[in-house]
């Protein structure tokens, strides 16, 4: 469960994701074990989140919107994707080391016409 939030969001986010992943899951025509495959996690542990057993972590509930083409609001209801939102930490973006471009050695080759 994501650590970030409280355990009454938890439990909210829980019974969110029961009430609407079943219906989004079929509406797709994908079984549970297709599912999971496409989220990442184990079959018994996507089982649970749609029985509303327990909330995913925030990597989990961003493959579940983009595997189900669902935003945040669709799949857990307004409420309870602004209160996941608010509560979110924020990390400071990593920054990428660039390199200087390679100077490359090209081989010179002569031909001399000595006919």
């Amino acid at each position: 469960m994501p650590s970030h939030l409280s355990p009454g969001v938890r439990e909210q986010l829980a019974e969110s994701l029961r009430d609407s992943l079943r219906t989004a899951r079929l509406g797709a025509a994908l079984s549970q074990q297709e599912m999971a495959r496409r989220i990442g996690v184990g079959v018994s542990t996507y089982m649970r989140l749609e029985r509303g057993k327990m909330a995913p972590g925030p990597d989990t509930l961003r493959r579940l919107g983009q595997t189900l083409c669902l935003s945040l609001d669709a799949l857990v209801g307004p409420a309870c994707a602004a209160a996941v939102g608010l509560e979110a930490p924020r990390r400071p973006a990593r920054r990428r080391r660039t390199r200087a471009p390679r100077k490359q050695v090209l081989p010179l080759l002569l031909l001399v016409d000595v006919g």
